[in-house]
């Protein structure tokens, strides 16, 4: 990795880490992916040298401040959570190996998958290979080959559509597995102990973080959903949740339309989002009810700020502050650190990052085409 990539990285990793730690400090809570981003953050002390040569040579290039100051801030939250919280988050480490609800879970697919009836799968196994033993003779003669694998093909599928839900199981079993081998390699100490050591390195180089303030981490206004009145108030005089859901069902605004929303999903879903079903992500950026969350892939933050930047430019002007607001509070995003990160993007000359404008770009040429189209 280049340094600007080490520190990019880092970067991603720390923010993620900073909304995962107020989580659990509010809720004493842990999901399955926060194991694998805590964990992935625990080798930071080894890669601790790498890390302070990456400072070293970007900090004598100015086009590289914006995304020092941006690794400073997010040391610099961690530490102002971490430091008078460590023996509760120490606590955090037993939580991420031996969580009781995955465990019990886990324990119950085990329990099922290993109650396999052996002499049906023997069964199926040597129907198969006599499948494929005939096959392989077929192919030598003059036989119609397509007819005869069609004859086997139930076989086949009877027996794949049977073990599809073992394989399932067993799926989750090897996740797990490899995000407890994440979760035992994590120690809450060590992890502060490099975080200092490298505060104190960046400030060796005079780089100061952006101005923040502890109201940013706060994990009622940046991690559940925005409230209603948030969502849709946008004038000077204050008014009632219950008159904010009334103006709101009056209104009715759409955002985007289908044809923007597919564009959306094709383009962006599974690269900066996790998958989600087309229908949800129209509900969720036209700011309606959705059970569903719209959630940010790892490592793809900076470029979801400079997404909200960009989309968040296409609407109407007047609504362009309160979507970009709402979109950041469902996002589980802090709109400070949206306000002073989301042009880092515009400039990277990161390829990934370069493909990902280009799409965006041509998002903006056939906007309105994909309006019409829908």
């Amino acid at each position: 990795m280049t340094p600007e990539e080490v520190i990019e990285s880092l970067v991603d990793k720390f923010d993620n880490a900073n909304d995962i730690i107020a989580n659990y400090l509010h809720h004493k809570s842990l999901d399955l992916d926060d194991y694998l981003i805590m964990g992935s953050c625990g080798v930071v002390y080894l890669q601790q040298t790498e890390i302070e040569k990456s400072i070293r040579i970007l900090a004598n290039m100015p086009e590289h401040q914006i995304l020092l100051r941006a690794f400073a801030t997010e040391v610099e939250r961690l530490l102002s959570k971490m430091e008078p919280q460590i023996n509760t988050l120490a606590k955090m480490e037993v939580a991420m190996i031996y969580d009781i609800a995955l465990l019990s879970e886990t324990v119950g697919i085990l329990r099922h998958s290993l109650n396999i009836k052996d002499k049906e799968t023997h069964r199926y196994l040597t129907e198969l290979g006599a499948s494929a033993t005939h096959l392989h003779e077929a192919s030598k003669t003059e036989s119609d080959i397509d007819a005869i694998r069609l004859a086997h093909d139930a076989k086949f599928d009877n027996f794949f559509s049977r073990i599809e839900t073992e394989i399932k199981r067993l799926q989750f079993i090897m996740h797990f597995r490899d995000t407890r081998s994440w979760a035992q390699d994590f120690d809450m100490y060590k992890f502060l102990e490099t975080l200092q050591d490298l505060y104190r390195y960046v400030k060796r180089y005079g780089i100061k973080p952006f101005e923040w303030s502890e109201e940013d981490d706060d994990i009622e206004q940046n991690v559940i959903h925005a409230d209603m009145k948030s969502i849709f108030y946008t004038g000077d005089t204050a008014v009632t949740d219950e008159q904010a859901v009334e103006k709101a069902n009056e209104r009715g605004h759409v955002y985007f339309s289908l044809g923007h929303i597919q564009y959306i999903h094709d383009n962006f879903v599974c690269e900066q989002f996790h998958n989600i079903d087309p229908h949800d992500l129209y509900a969720i950026l036209n700011l309606k009810d959705c059970d569903r969350r719209l959630s940010i892939r790892e490592g793809e933050k900076n470029r979801v700020y400079y997404f909200i930047s960009v989309v968040g430019g296409l609407i109407q002007s007047d609504l362009q502050l309160n979507w970009r607001k709402s979109i950041c509070k469902h996002l589980g995003l802090s709109y400070k650190a949206y306000n002073s990160k989301y042009k880092e993007a515009a400039d990277s000359e990161n390829q990934r990052t370069v493909d990902f404008r280009d799409r965006l770009n041509e998002f903006i040429e056939s906007f309105d085409e994909l309006a019409k189209a829908s």
